[in-house]
């Protein structure tokens, strides 16, 4: 399995021309002090906990949308029935989304 954390490096060190921040050259992986090996470390595993806390809550927010029109649906359906066609119209082409307020 190849480690993230090395291959952050060697594409940071790819971008930068095997550059530092200095302008140094840098280290390869093997020859990088354990101090920055774990700056490394912990800098990607943020990273990376970012991506799935971002991915959880567009995940949520697809999923409260989905009920949303379901809801939406649902209450348009109720209206044909009760023959209020033109309602329902009206219902489905207002443009809010999950947590707005229905106009008045």
């Amino acid at each position: 399995m190849t480690d993230p954390v090395r291959t952050a490096y060697e594409a940071y060190a790819t971008a930068t021309s095997g550059l530092n921040h200095l302008g140094s050259p840098m280290p390869t992986w093997d020859q990088l002090p354990d101090p920055q090996r774990a700056a490394w470390t912990a800098a990607i595993a943020a990273a990376i906990y970012a991506a799935d806390v971002n991915h959880d809550h567009a995940h949520a927010d697809r999923i409260a949308e989905n009920r949303w029109l379901r809801a939406e649906m649902a209450r348009a359906a109720r209206l044909i029935e009760a023959g209020h066609s033109d309602q329902a119209l009206t219902l489905l082409r207002r443009e809010g989304r999950p947590g707005e307020e229905e106009p008045s």
